[in-house]
């Protein structure tokens, strides 16, 4: 059972990490975007 709950703990802390980083990266692509529109016109 031990076993179990340091999985289910590391893989809950691999989500948050995960999500962090997806939210990082979401907002990067919408600030590059903004940034490329400004440079097309």
């Amino acid at each position: 059972a031990k076993i179990v709950q340091s999985i289910n703990k590391i893989s809950a802390k691999l989500d948050e990490t995960l999500f962090l980083m997806w939210i990082k990266l979401k907002h990067n692509v919408f600030i590059f975007t903004i940034i490329s529109r400004k440079h097309a016109k």
